[in-house]
């Protein structure tokens, strides 16, 4: 199968070759392809569990969030940040493996991570207001929705959420303002 054909990748070509065979697995779409590839990319990290130029703890946990195996996502994800602990793809991605959890709390913290390394990314500032609202952080939503509409002012769904923000929180005029 997979790993036997990664082993061949790495035999012949090191593991440049085998990590790119490694990466191609990350596209399949069939849960039984899923499987397989989770399966390859637990033979790299066996082979080269710290490898620091490649991201297949990465790619190990989009294939266990695709099947929505979040926990185990959650463990990928984490060990590529031990790595690339800035990562903003990771940080985005353990935020939304946190977020299916439903432990808001540590999405929070994984989107605000983001923030702090770049404040003008506007999916992140987006996913910010979501979680606060399934918070019920209705206040800190807002400022989420604000920074959004700070970068993107015609975002129709931001206006959206903040007006469902200011109702929730009963201010009906600046909803209807909004």
């Amino acid at each position: 199968g997979q790993t036997w054909m990664y082993n061949v990748a790495y035999d012949n070509g090191g593991l440049a070759q085998a990590n790119k065979f490694a990466q191609s697995y990350t596209a399949y779409s069939t849960n039984s392809q899923l499987y397989n590839a989770i399966e390859v990319f637990k033979q790299v990290l066996k082979i080269e569990p710290k490898i620091t130029y490649t991201y297949n703890w990465f790619l190990l946990g989009k294939g266990y969030e695709k099947l929505e195996r979040y926990s185990d996502a959650v463990d990928a994800y984490l060990q590529q940040l031990k790595i690339a602990p800035k990562d903003e793809r990771t940080l985005l991605h353990l935020g939304n493996s946190y977020y299916n959890l439903t432990r808001y709390d540590d999405a929070l913290e994984a989107y605000r991570q983001i923030v702090k390394i770049n404040d003008e990314n506007n999916e992140v500032w987006f996913k910010i207001g979501v979680t606060c609202d399934a918070l019920e952080r209705h206040n800190d939503a807002i400022g989420a929705w604000r920074q959004v509409l700070k970068i993107t002012p015609d975002d129709p769904y931001a206006w959206a959420n903040l007006a469902h923000s200011y109702m929730a929180l009963t201010r009906n005029s600046d909803a209807i303002d909004a």
